[in-house]
């Protein structure tokens, strides 16, 4: 989509328009067909500025805030599919990763407090 004035009304519109990516089928079928390109890849196989704003979205999801050359990027997420064979942490193991890593900081701040408060006398 070309940047200009009516640029906000017009992906608000097709926002509004689109539930789903099969939806954009039909949003874009009057359009170039190198206007519409869906794309299944792994994170790391995304460019960095797409997987930033990807990392922060839900299926079915928009978003419009990246452009490419004079173009603006009408960009929906999917789906999203864990990796076959990359191991998935359980709720479990997770919970133990969040209080060891609140611990840690607990006991860095602490140590830092006492070193603070702490009074050094040399013979």
């Amino acid at each position: 989509m070309p940047k200009g004035p009516e640029l906000a009304a017009e992906l608000a519109s097709v926002a509004n328009r689109v539930d789903r990516c099969d939806d954009l089928y039909t949003v874009a079928r009057d359009l170039l067909t190198d206007r519409l390109i869906r794309t299944k890849a792994k994170v790391g196989q995304v460019p960095r500025d797409v997987a930033a704003r990807l990392a922060k979205m839900d299926p079915g999801d928009t978003d419009t805030t990246l452009s490419r050359g004079s173009w603006q990027v009408f960009l929906m997420l999917c789906a999203r599919a864990p990796v076959p064979g990359e191991e998935v942490p359980d709720f479990d193991q997770m919970r133990t990763m969040l209080l060891n890593r609140k611990l840690q900081n607990a006991a860095e701040t602490w140590q830092r407090e006492l070193r603070a408060m702490a009074v050094i006398r040399e013979p």
